[in-house]
């Protein structure tokens, strides 16, 4: 063998070795790395442990409704991001102050504290003591979702409905169940209306396939409520919203930026204008459908809360949100005005 073979195939060797030498120190490295995280960890969970559960006291704001629904965004979202932020375990919701409440911010102020409970973070809180806003809350249904040592009054208004549907089905069974139920109000017997259960199930089938990343937060939460001679609907989930899954073209884009408000854009999504990011046919399908039923007079007082816009397409108005709304909350009412519209329409 030549010598300068002998040499090249050293050479090679000692470069192998280079790399064998270098390989173990990374492994070496990355084992201590993950042996002093996991000793980290496990140090932190004693230390939490011995320090019991960390709390955190939420105060809603004095008023709690949507007439002050940027005060109620804040206070939602400045809650959720503590509780993140550090590491809370225990809520406790302090309603104390509230002297003004109504469905809309029990709806959301509900489905916060169910994606709160998907991260096993227990909470708790206080009733109102204005004394109208605490029989407000209890005739809600507030104390059919929520755990409480609290024995339901026999006193409350009857024909409330609250529940949480979602995961990875659509639950058109109990879905039919709540708006027979509820039409019993306005028809006399339980009665299915398919204008409000279409608008249901389509609404929970976008929650289903496409509001939540993770499957432990597919959720949306129903509340069915009598008022007066109406039925009120408000139908809420705490996904990414509509305007944040639009799927536009470049060009598309620039002109909204110059030409259309946000407000301008949703009223174009149930138009049928927009496409969803994902380029599935089926996401948002169902507005266009709700909107339909609003047009025809087969519901009214149609609302919706998404993103920074709470548009009223009844009256026309809008309102630009300080802070967006991670979700939709779809809201109307139904009446025998309504329904006698849908009957003489067969």
């Amino acid at each position: 063998m030549k010598r300068h073979q002998i040499i090249h195939i050293r050479l090679k060797q000692e470069s192998d070795m280079r790399h064998i030498r270098r390989r173990k120190r990374i492994e070496k490295t990355l084992h201590k790395r993950r042996t002093h995280r996991h000793i980290r960890r496990r140090t932190e969970d004693i230390q939490n442990t011995r320090q019991g559960p960390k709390t955190y006291e939420a105060i809603a704001p004095s008023i709690f409704n949507i007439g002050n629904i940027n005060g109620v965004i804040k206070f939602l979202q400045e809650t959720e991001n503590i509780c993140k932020r550090q590491k809370i375990n225990s809520l406790k919701v302090n309603l104390d102050n509230v002297v003004a409440i109504d469905m809309y911010a029990i709806s959301l102020m509900l489905s916060m504290l169910n994606k709160l409970s998907c991260r096993n973070i227990r909470y708790w809180g206080t009733y109102p003591n204005d004394v109208q806003c605490r029989q407000y809350i209890i005739d809600s249904g507030f104390l059919d979702i929520v755990k409480t040592n609290i024995k339901k009054p026999e006193n409350r208004q009857k024909g409330n409905q609250i529940y949480m549907v979602g995961k990875d089905c659509v639950d058109s069974n109990r879905i039919g169940k709540s708006v027979r139920e509820s039409m019993t109000h306005l028809v006399g017997t339980p009665t299915i209306y398919p204008p409000v259960y279409d608008n249901m199930c389509e609404i929970s089938a976008n929650s289903v396939e496409h509001a939540n990343e993770h499957m432990r937060e597919k959720n949306w939460l129903v509340s069915i409520s009598i008022e007066g001679d109406k039925i009120h609907f408000i139908l809420t989930d705490t996904g990414l919203g509509i305007l944040a899954t639009l799927r536009k073209k470049a060009s598309q884009k620039i002109k909204d930026m110059f030409l259309k408000s946000e407000v301008d854009v949703l009223r174009d999504v149930f138009k049928k204008l927009y496409q969803s990011i994902t380029g599935e046919i089926n996401r948002h399908k169902g507005l266009p459908i709700i909107y339909e039923s609003f047009e025809d007079g087969f519901i009214s007082d149609l609302q919706v809360l998404t993103n920074k816009v709470l548009l009223d397409f009844e009256t026309k108005q809008s309102v630009s949100l300080r802070r967006g709304f991670n979700g939709v909350l779809f809201s109307w009412t139904v009446s025998s005005n309504n329904y006698n519209k849908w009957i003489n329409s067969l």
